[in-house]
Formats: C-alpha cells, structure tokens, sequence
C-alpha cells in the first residue's frame, strides 16, 4: 500500500509529543521536519523515480519534487550527467551556448536551482502572470531580478508585485485582449527568485514583448506552479551538442527532493512508518536540546531504511561504465 500523511499522523501520533494534537499543525510540522531530515540521507526506496518529458531550448527543467537527474537518455541513448564543473574543466568544452556545439556529444549538464523552468534570453522582457481559476486574479506574486543592465529590478522595494491576471473566457492559454492585461512595469533579463502566495488554480509565468508591430506579442513560457508552490525553485540542465529549436526527448532517472506535506491524503515521501516514527522522536529531541539522542533516534531510523532497501532486492550485479572507453581500453596484466 502507498502510506499517506494521514497514516503517519496516525502510526507517530505517540511520538510526536505528549499532548500534541496528531491532527494539527504542530503534528504536520514534525512529520515534514522528519521528513527533510532523512530523505537526504540517502537514495532510499521509493525515492528514485523515472521522468520522461519532450522538451526544447536546449534545457531540461525539472518538477520541483526532483532534486537532481542521477542517470539519463537522451533520444532513447544512454547519456552522461555532468555536474556544474563540467563547462570549466581543462579540456572540456567551454561554455555551452544556446545555438552552439561545443562538443559532438549529446549529454547533460547541471545549471543549478532556478524560479523558473526556462531562461528568458539575451533581451529583458515584461513579465505577465495568468490563473486557472479567477479567485486568484485578486493576488500577486513577487519577482525579484534583473534589468537589461544586470541590475537589480527595484532593489528597495524589493523588486515588483505583478498582479495575477485570468485566462480569457476562463480557457488556459486564450488571451482575449493581450494589451489590456497586467504586466510588470520594468523589463527582466533574469527572473532571481518569486514568491508566490497558495493559489485557487495553477499560475503561469510569460515573458511578454507587446512593442511588436502586430497584433500578436512575443511570449515566452517561463513556468507554471502549483496552487501550494509558494517559493519556487527547480533545476535545470543543459543539453550539449543540441539547438535550441531541437525537440529532444528525456527519459531520466531521479532523485526525489523534499517537497511540504500539506493534505492528509499527500503520498510519504519516505513510505517506511517506522522510520519516520523514530525521526519524529529525533525531532523532538532536537527541539528539546538533547543532542544525544537526537542521533540515536535518527541512526534509528537510518537503520530501518538500510534494512528496508536489503529486504526483497533481488541480487543482481551491474557494472556501469560511466566514462568515455570500452572494455577493449583495459590495460590487462602479462
């Protein structure tokens, strides 16, 4: 079975804290704080996860419940995942443009954690925001980045409230009257960071030029987030040896990143009850400065998830050759 939030409000209830109330938020609190405690401690069960999406730009943006692409095929071919250093290494193949093969190997490359899905480019742009649902069209977000000069859009205010506007007719992706909606009043060339307030619907994020001499803008889709995303971040990868107009398609495998608990039917991230049950005990501890057993408790639960991946794997043995040469390169012994 699939264990939920409200199986472990439930199942930890006694060790959360005498007299806490397993229903509330307090309960809620410990659970996720448990939760972020242990997920990063490991590549624990259930928490790699197959991603396929078909995108272009060049990028490979990532749901905000993946914390990094472990391994990679790009166009149903095994590719390499390189990591930040890759574009400085000696040798390697500098800096990887949008419209430029630096190297004839098509792999990924780690940008780091970003607001958005999508870059905006080499042209600061308005920015525009639209709801699924029209209760939203009496909120704002706040973006904070930066101008066609790199610097900071705003810096005391700080940067600018863009009010939610609603799709036309209510149908996601219409605008009946592109020049009557809400834009932001400064161009941005790099989007820092957003925060969000919790939305009825799904908000979606443009970068919009209305200068255009015709009747339709330029837009550009930078990311939509989820009605409980309030502050925003997703990694990003490049892919080598690729146009920005190419389609590609990713298959990846993943690494699952904390992500809030908020409803009482919401998926563990780490489906081990009796792991969690003993981290909130560590998280008690902790807050009540018992340092000692703040560690004993969570080698507790460390130990119930070792045992747990050792319990029903089936043997196997995988050699995975992860760089660049075949097995006819081995030196072998005379």
């Amino acid at each position: 079975m699939i264990f939920t939030l409200g199986h472990a409000r439930t199942f930890c209830q006694d060790a959360i804290g005498s007299g806490v109330n397993p229903a509330g938020a307090k309960a809620l609190g410990v659970i996720n704080e448990a939760t972020m405690h242990l997920i990063n401690e490991g590549h624990w069960r259930h928490t790699i996860k197959p991603m396929q999406i078909r995108t272009y730009n060049n990028t490979v943006p990532c749901p905000e419940f993946v914390k990094a692409i472990l391994k990679v095929n790009l166009s149903d071919r095994p590719a390499f995942v390189h990591s930040q250093w890759y574009e400085f290494v000696d040798g390697g193949p500098g800096t990887l443009m949008n419209n430029q093969y630096n190297t004839n190997t098509n792999d990924l490359a780690d940008q780091g954690m970003f607001p958005t899905f999508f870059p905006i480019g080499d042209t600061a742009m308005k920015l525009i925001a639209f709801s699924t649902d029209p209760a939203d069209t009496l909120k704002t977000i706040r973006i904070r980045g930066l101008n066609s000069n790199f610097e900071t859009v705003s810096p005391t205010t700080p940067g600018e409230l863009l009010a939610i506007n609603h799709w036309g007719g209510g149908v996601e992706g219409v605008m009946n009257n592109p020049a009557g909606y809400t834009t932001t009043t400064s161009g941005f060339r790099e989007v820092l960071s957003i925060v969000k307030p919790v939305t009825a619907g799904y908000v979606s994020l443009y970068a919009v030029d209305f200068s255009l001499a015709t009747t339709v803008p330029e837009i550009l889709f930078l990311g939509k987030y989820g009605p409980n995303e309030t502050s925003p971040s997703y990694r990003r990868y490049k892919m080598t040896a690729t146009s920005y107009l190419d389609e590609e398609c990713v298959i990846a495998l993943c690494k699952i990143g904390y992500v809030p608990l908020v409803y009482d039917s919401d998926p563990l991230l780490i489906q081990n009850l009796p792991a969690i049950k003993s981290m909130c005990r560590s998280v008690h501890e902790m807050n009540h400065g018992d340092l000692k057993m703040y560690r004993e408790y969570k080698a507790d639960a460390l130990a119930l998830l070792d045992a747990e991946l050792r319990d029903g794997s089936a043997p196997e043995i995988l050699f995975d050759v992860d760089v660049e040469m075949s097995m006819g390169s081995l030196p072998c012994a005379l």
